[in-house]
């Protein structure tokens, strides 16, 4: 028989699952005659459920393995000691004990806040375990605790006079990312949203600049496979995207100073790119870049505006779009997403709520904009990174 050590350990690999997701990380296993029948993670912000508790999914990942809402005799091992509603679900569940990490002063209702486990008159009784790698359970806690504080402050930068932001809720959630955004304060007073896979000890590291008109939600799926092959990715939001500060005034905008602020964040997180991928238009800003950090040339891998056939083939008739003005986007903006997937235009173009979040889009259409015109059709010309193109980055970076 496993100790009670070995299963905690089991609902701690389940706990830094959580928090890779930027969930609050308390994981949970339900074990039955020394077999773990039910796992479970806190998914409250995944799902958007308040009673996604680690311990409620485990609890309903074990009845559905045994065919029963009754789990007599099973026991359930948890990081974090439960709350109220965890608790009662223990009771209904009928589990003979629960285990648990760490106790929680706020809201624990075995023996820190209230002890629901000690009352008689309940109609079950379930013993309870505290403590188990209680130190290892808190730790991780406290670390996630300190980064999301960490986060609150950096997302409080006061806001220039003369630029706009978006709220973070405007935007739809990468869903193939387990990935949460950092900010970092340009020397400018900007606030540029960035996000980073953190994968340790990686050979490449790939800083993805995404399209004008776009944010970095175009780069999803080459962040989620790229950082599955354990390369590091990193992938900004331009200032007059996504969740990156808006200057209000189009005439900011040019390749100087998006390098400038791309090159302050290289700086800010301590690191070289060893290769920049820069999307469609965004292909001068890729290539001024590489000259900034004194990379060679060969370090920027350029995806191509026109689309390939996997795309193409997306394109169906009943994705046809209605041509009226959205937003901060223009019938001629909007034209040109047609045939793309209902989802990918509603997140590509979330950005925009309204004209005085679109001022890049009048900044690409100048003929100065690109050094050496490099930028032939500075207009919004749409490309959703795909299976082509991944599959071409990866022969280029020789990734077995």
């Amino acid at each position: 028989m496993e100790s009670d050590d070995f299963f905690m350990t089991l609902a701690l690999e389940e706990a830094v699952l959580a928090e890779s997701a930027g969930e609050v990380p308390v994981g949970a296993v339900v074990v039955h005659k020394g077999q773990v029948i039910g796992r479970g993670r806190n998914r409250t912000r995944e799902l958007n459920d308040p009673s996604a508790h680690a311990e409620i999914l485990a609890l309903r990942d074990a009845s559905q393995s045994v065919g029963s809402h009754r789990l007599k005799g099973a026991e359930l091992f948890v990081t974090l000691e439960p709350c109220t509603m965890c608790s009662g679900a223990v009771f209904h569940s009928r589990l003979a004990r629960v285990v648990f990490g760490a106790p929680d002063a706020k809201t624990g209702t075995a023996g820190s806040v209230l002890d629901l486990f000690s009352q008689s008159q309940l109609n079950h009784h379930t013993r309870v375990t505290g403590g188990v790698l209680k130190e290892e359970c808190q730790r991780i806690l406290q670390s996630f605790f300190v980064l999301a504080r960490k986060r609150n402050r950096e997302e409080q930068i006061s806001l220039r006079e003369d630029a706009l932001r978006l709220d973070a809720g405007a935007l739809p959630c990468l869903d193939e990312l387990t990935i949460t955004g950092s900010y970092f304060h340009t020397s400018e007073g900007y606030r540029i949203r960035y996000l980073d896979s953190n994968t340790v000890n990686s050979e490449y590291i790939l800083l993805c600049i995404h399209e004008f008109g776009f944010w970095s939600f175009q780069a999803r799926s080459l962040m989620s496979r790229m950082a599955r092959r354990g390369v590091r990715v990193i992938v900004p939001d331009l200032l007059g995207h996504g969740l990156s500060d808006r200057p209000k005034k189009s005439e900011w905008h040019s390749v100087r100073a998006h390098v400038s602020s791309l090159a302050e964040l290289t700086k800010h997180m301590d690191l070289t790119p060893t290769h920049i991928v820069a999307i469609g238009n965004a292909n001068a800003l890729g290539t001024e870049l590489c000259s900034v950090l004194n990379l060679d040339a060969s370090s920027v891998l350029s995806i191509r505006t026109t689309m390939p056939p996997a795309l193409e083939a997306l394109a169906k008739p009943s994705c046809h779009q209605s041509y009226r003005s959205t937003g901060g986007l223009s019938r001629k903006h909007l034209k040109d997403l047609d045939g793309f997937p209902g989802d990918v235009v509603r997140a590509l173009i979330a950005h925009f709520p309204d004209k005085g979040h679109a001022a890049v889009l009048d900044a690409i259409k100048r003929p100065d904009f690109s050094i050496g015109n490099t930028i032939k059709s500075p207009s919004f010309c749409p490309v959703v990174v795909d299976e082509v193109h991944l599959d071409f980055l990866e022969r280029q970076l020789l990734i077995q």
